[in-house]
């Protein structure tokens, strides 16, 4: 009888250590959550055993759905263009025009200046002489002897601020030899260079 014991609780205990080891299997296999519940599963359920749900293999995967491109993206179309207003640049276009303005005139004057001291006319007890130019130089001259005509040119402006063109011209030739242009007072330059035809029609 013992030794039917001994056998017994030797079958036993070797019946024990498979059950033992089936559970650790069991728990080593890989598991997954149930997609509905929540609750930790087998991977390989196809039915969770908390919630009753059927899975089936898509369980776990998340589809991906591709949203086709419409035609209005795929090709760019101009709607509208434009430039800003010139009305929002009101203070510098004026600023601009005046200042233009000012610098025209500054031009202007400048060549007045300029124009004006270029030009010297130079009466002498024996010639008339007329010198033009900076860069270039003309010199137109006549002798008082040679002076057969003295002319004074005037406009109504001239003659409102008594300036005038007096023009001198000898026996020699057709038209005016020397010109003074825009003098101060043109009769009295036109008696001077006569006095001093005098002199000279005197003396000879």
């Amino acid at each position: 009888m013992p030794e039917k014991n001994v056998h017994s609780e030797h079958t036993n205990s070797s019946q024990n250590p498979q059950s033992d080891d089936s559970s650790m299997n069991d728990s080593q296999r890989p598991t997954k959550g149930c997609p509905f519940c929540g609750e930790t599963i087998l991977q390989v359920a196809r039915k969770c055993k908390h919630c009753g749900e059927f899975l089936d293999n898509r369980t776990g995967q998340t589809e991906v759905t591709t949203v086709p491109q419409s035609s209005e993206s795929q090709q760019e179309t101009v709607v509208w263009t434009g430039n800003p207003a010139y009305i929002g640049y009101f203070w510098e276009l004026l600023f601009g025009v005046i200042l233009s303005v000012v610098l025209i005139g500054i031009i202007i004057i400048v060549y007045v200046v300029i124009h004006r001291n270029s030009l010297v006319f130079t009466l002498t007890n024996r010639r008339v002489i007329s010198k033009s130019g900076i860069i270039s130089r003309r010199v137109q001259e006549i002798r008082v002897c040679d002076i057969r005509n003295i002319n004074v040119s005037q406009g109504i402006f001239e003659r409102l601020f008594n300036v005038g063109n007096v023009g001198v011209a000898s026996a020699g030739t057709a038209g005016v030899e020397v010109n003074l242009l825009g003098v101060k007072d043109p009769m009295r330059v036109r008696d001077l260079i006569g006095k001093e035809k005098d002199k000279a029609d005197y003396r000879d």
